[in-house]
């Protein structure tokens, strides 16, 4: 199956491999951790220092946000990005409806209340899921519209490799995006079926790791998938998960569009921000100038400042 964002990575080698580990396991405990297939799965990469992921990512933002990013880090190495909570996206039907929607079409009423209730009725919590959604398109005029205040903004380029080490040290993860139903079934199922054969056997502290496993399980796959008619957006995620309970001690609140939306903040160093690309602007080589000014004086450095370029989009008068 041929994925929007695999020219980042080979997710279908992520897969096959998880999948077969899946298969082999004789015990919850010989099951792929984290449980979830990332491009950082695959442990050879681990093993002679490679990064299993290459390319450039991009984050479409509001020249307010852009702005905000780089001032707030003029004194640091680091900047900060803005993690928003699953459930209060752009798309109302991310996070638990997706999911729902893909176990009722592919799995059956029986199989679906054996993984869920035992959830349930222990008082067992799925996780707290945010995101901040990269693209590997540089040039979309979709995206510019959606996320970048209809084209009056920017993206922020990085370089996938070093975006994914220095995600990789905070322990967060970069999430590739599933969009088709049917793959994401040939996912759930086979995962679903081992770990409920072993909770039919488990008891004491075993069970209580068993259902771990599936809260872990069911917590990524509602970070991951996506419906089918977003696929143009080629979408990669910066995605962590947090026990509900925990959430409110990291949680900030910031307003969209009259909405207190709540989110996490994570840190990552300036090293990592590779340019910006101006949106289709009226005035895009005024934008591009000033842009390159102010990754200057809030010392981004040279190198950042002359890797500032213009969109190709055409504009669109509304």
């Amino acid at each position: 199956m041929e994925l929007a964002n695999e020219h980042c990575y080979d997710i279908n080698e992520s897969i096959n491999k998880f999948l077969n580990d899946v298969e082999v396991a004789k015990s919850f405990h010989e099951m792929p951790t984290p449980l979830f297939p990332l491009p950082f799965y695959n442990e050879k990469s681990k093993g002679n220092g490679s990064v299993p992921i290459s390319g450039k990512l991009y984050h479409y933002t509001s020249a307010e946000s852009l702005l905000a990013i780089i001032e707030n880090a003029k004194e640091s190495k680091n900047f900060n990005l803005h993690l928003s909570r699953i459930d209060y996206v752009n798309d109302p039907s991310e996070g638990g409806s997706i999911f729902n929607r893909v176990c009722k079409e592919y799995l059956s009423n029986e199989d679906y209340y054996s993984l869920l209730s035992p959830i349930i009725q222990q008082g067992f919590e799925i996780k707290t899921g945010y995101v901040c959604s990269m693209s590997a398109d540089k040039d979309s005029l979709p995206l510019w519209q959606c996320y970048a205040n209809k084209g009056v903004g920017y993206n922020i380029m990085f370089d996938a490799k070093a975006l994914y080490m220095a995600c990789n040290e905070k322990n967060i993860l970069l999430l590739p995006v599933i969009y088709d139903h049917k793959f994401m079934c040939n996912i759930m199922k086979p995962t679903f079926k081992k770990l409920c054969s072993f909770r039919n056997r488990a008891k004491g502290k075993d069970l209580d790791d068993i259902l771990n496993k599936i809260s872990e399980f069911i917590s990524f796959a509602k970070l991951a998938f996506k419906h089918p008619s977003y696929s143009y957006e080629r979408e990669i995620r910066i995605a962590t998960i947090i026990n509900v309970k925990d959430a409110p001690d990291t949680e900030k609140y910031k307003q969209q569009n009259g909405i207190f939306k709540p989110y996490i903040e994570i840190s990552l160093p300036k090293s990592i921000f590779g340019g910006v690309t101006v949106g289709p602007l009226v005035e895009a080589e005024i934008a591009k100038c000033t842009v390159e000014d102010a990754l200057k004086a809030y010392n981004f450095g040279d190198m950042v400042a002359r890797n500032v370029d213009i969109s190709k989009a055409p504009i669109r008068f509304l």
